[in-house]
């Protein structure tokens, strides 16, 4: 697990080494079943070009609406209490979920500059697709909400460089984007709040 700090935020990186957790073929189906649900929300607040999320279902929670995710589930909880001393929780047993869904884009798409509740004590955001030219995830420097990524200051985005596997947990107030996906493949992400308990 790699900890290090970008524009005073505290981030902390890992990988998941075994795909099957997270591209076997239970979950593929499950995340297949789940984005063919015509109810999904097209387009999200601070989101440029197609995608769909579930983020605006209330009756949509990432872990009881996958079929095959027990074991992503599983391994994500181990790694979160990894960094719990990081996040300021060293007694940290377990973790709590406070929200958590999952993002499908398509080329062309990009997001706006953003942060996220701050109930939670950290968050984080996991690539179970991500291809080739995938958009990127960028940590902001003076950011305000909804700023395009051209409206930012050079120098001002640092660039993370994410990987399918990667996961990446960060502190909620910390002001981040996403580049433009340039893959004709569409990418997922998995976007989860928690609290340590």
């Amino acid at each position: 697990m790699e900890r290090y700090t970008v524009f005073d935020y505290k981030l902390a990186k890992t990988h998941c080494d075994d795909e099957q957790i997270y591209k076997g073929p239970e979950i593929t189906a499950g995340l297949d079943k789940l984005f063919s649900d015509p109810d999904l929300c097209p387009c999200l607040e601070d989101q440029n070009g197609e995608g769909i999320s579930t983020f605006r279902l209330k009756d949509y929670f990432l872990f009881n609406d996958v079929d095959g995710i027990g074991p992503f589930k599983e391994w994500f909880e181990k790694e979160a209490l990894k960094v719990s001393d990081y996040f300021g929780h060293p007694d940290a047993t377990g973790i709590t979920y406070f929200r958590a869904w999952t993002n499908k884009i398509y080329k062309g798409c990009s997001g706006n500059v953003h942060d996220h509740d701050p109930s939670s004590h950290a968050m984080a955001v996991f690539y179970p697709l991500a291809p080739e030219g995938s958009a990127d995830f960028g940590l902001v420097k003076d950011g305000w909400a909804h700023a395009k990524n051209h409206e930012i200051p050079e120098g001002n985005i640092a660039w993370q460089n994410i990987k399918e596997g990667d996961c990446l947990f960060h502190q909620t107030h910390a002001w981040h984007t996403v580049s433009e996906h340039e893959s004709d493949d569409p990418r997922i992400v998995f976007v989860i709040e928690f609290v340590y308990s």
